[in-house]
């Protein structure tokens, strides 16, 4: 059986983006609050560095 080609057509394909901002943001933002987390520090500072720290901080207040 033989074929014969008569005619040709193409058609292009594009993804349904409509909501896809939304839907990404929804999802990261779902996933930031699960990740937020508090976390309690207690530095340990010499004396030297703390009255480094205190006189840089003076340096620019004033």
């Amino acid at each position: 059986m033989a074929s014969e080609i008569i005619g040709k057509i193409s058609i292009r394909v594009y993804p349904d983006t409509s909501r896809f901002y939304e839907e990404t943001k929804a999802k990261l933002e779902s996933i930031a609050r699960r990740l937020d987390q508090e976390v309690e520090l207690e530095p340990r500072v010499s004396k030297a560095a703390k009255a480094r720290a205190k006189k840089d901080l003076a340096d620019i207040e004033a």
